[in-house]
């Protein structure tokens, strides 16, 4: 289906969800149903509100408190309901061969059940409303998001115990220049430390990586000769 013809599905849904008159009540081989939870993909889990027939009367979490029983399945959710009608727990919709066709509108079940012919209706909305609320289901952590046992870090040596005292820097420039290049990254290896002290992979880099001190000579003086040298040539 095109873009377009979602959009006039959408609306036609949502003004058939918003007039007040447009449902009037369940037809021939439809339903009402309460919803027990919320939709897990294309379907959704509901209570039917139709006494079942020889069940199974020793169930009793499908069993209200006056031993009325009512069939909890799963059916399923249509795409055209997706982004346009929200289904949720002790929500009342229409079932019918499995699938829902339709959600009513609060106003539009309350005035299907202001009808003193819908008594018993309302009594059994009332009732899987109940069973619902006392049957829900406690949220669980899902699996995917616990804490893995092997992880990179957990594989790592642990390095918390080693001394990460600073050794000086041995170069060629002699002790003067040792003594002002550990002056100047002192503040800056104090920084460090207190940015690793909460990295947690602070544990598995170099300790002297504050210290470590690349430096490449230079030698300006060979551009001025050569400059003199060219000067010489054109006089």
């Amino acid at each position: 289906m095109s873009g377009a013809g979602r959009k006039h599905r959408a609306k036609h849904l949502t003004r058939q969800y918003l007039d007040v008159n447009a449902w009037e009540g369940p037809g021939e081989n439809e339903t009402l149903a309460v919803c027990t939870e919320p939709p897990h993909g294309q379907h959704v889990r509901v209570l039917l509100l139709t006494t079942v027939a020889g069940a199974d009367l020793s169930d009793k979490k499908n069993q209200d408190k006056e031993g009325q029983f009512f069939q909890e399945v799963l059916v399923h959710v249509p795409r055209k309901f997706h982004k346009v009608i929200w289904l949720g727990i002790k929500d009342v919709l229409v079932v019918a061969d499995g699938c829902v066709q339709f959600k009513p509108s609060p106003e539009q079940l309350e005035n299907f059940l202001r009808n003193s012919a819908n008594a018993e209706w309302n009594e059994r909305i009332i009732r899987a409303r109940n069973m619902a609320i006392e049957n829900r289901r406690a949220v669980e952590r899902m699996p995917l998001y616990n804490k893995q046992a092997t992880t990179t870090l957990s594989e790592l040596p642990c390095t918390d115990n080693v001394d990460n005292s600073k050794a000086p820097v041995e170069n060629g420039f002699g002790a003067g220049h040792t003594r002002k290049i550990k002056g100047e990254s002192s503040n800056h290896t104090e920084e460090c430390n207190r940015d690793s002290d909460n990295d947690s992979l602070s544990r598995v880099v170099n300790p002297n990586r504050g210290t470590i001190k690349h430096r490449q000579q230079f030698f300006y003086a060979c551009e001025a000769d050569e400059e003199m040298e060219e000067e010489e040539e054109e006089s």
